[in-house]
């Protein structure tokens, strides 16, 4: 049994390395800048025990670190690219069944500095009810409309469906939920937090009015979980 409550922030190869869903049929990354070396080393060995289809969908512009080796069938790395010209920028990891997923959205992009150096923010949703919030069914057909927004291969819409089934397969819940998803495909993300009472921007760099600013350093819970030396195990 995870304790989710150990898990509050931690980044995506942490959740990988749990488990879980000891069932999963879907993984799916979606990632701005993307070290598919990185991946491959820390998080792959990680996802195979599960025997699910690992997925990682990228802004075709922002590949920092390349494949190092020949990959089963099962994994897919795909470059994908906005028809407006826009930037493909979601941090956003599904794990997912019929019965079970973990929907994890952050900051972090799938690098080593986005998923260990950084100090990034990250939110993990864990549903093993009967019933789903209504996010769950929106981040569904928002993957869907994926396949409309972005220039990629047939076989990622065929990964975005199957993902967007396994989310869809549970009903959503009778009573309401706090959980809202936003996207910015069709209305400015800012415009959408209105009724909020305050919005707050952390600034990590240095700024020229504010000399006292730091840069962030990395989450020391989270120091001592990947080696950069030792890039065969997590």
């Amino acid at each position: 049994m995870i304790d989710w409550s150990e898990l509050g922030g931690a980044p995506p190869p942490l959740v990988f390395r749990r488990r879980p869903l000891a069932d999963a049929e879907e993984v799916l990354v979606l990632s701005y800048t993307c070290d598919l070396g990185f991946f491959e080393d820390v998080c792959l060995p990680q996802i195979r025990p599960t025997r699910a289809r690992t997925t990682v969908l990228y802004d075709a512009a922002r590949l920092t670190g390349r494949s190092q080796r020949d990959q089963p069938a099962d994994y897919l790395a795909l470059p994908v690219a906005c028809r407006n010209g826009a930037a493909f920028h979601p941090k956003l990891v599904v794990i997912a069944s019929a019965t079970e997923a973990v929907i994890s959205i952050g900051s972090g992009n799938a690098t080593a500095s986005g998923w260990h150096h950084n100090a990034e923010v990250w939110t993990h949703l864990h549903l093993t009810e009967p019933t789903v919030p209504q996010l769950c069914h929106d981040l569904a057909d928002w993957l869907r409309r994926l396949g409309d927004i972005l220039w990629m291969e047939d076989i990622g819409r065929e990964r975005l469906e199957r993902t967007a089934q396994l989310l869809r397969h549970r009903p959503v819940a009778g009573t309401s939920s706090d959980l809202v998803l936003l996207t910015s495909d069709h209305t400015p993300i800012m415009d959408q937090l209105r009724p909020c009472c305050h919005v707050r921007r952390a600034r990590g760099w240095p700024s020229p009015r504010r000399s006292s600013t730091r840069r962030p350093k990395p989450c020391g819970r989270w120091s001592n979980w990947y080696d950069p030396s030792r890039r065969s195990s997590c």
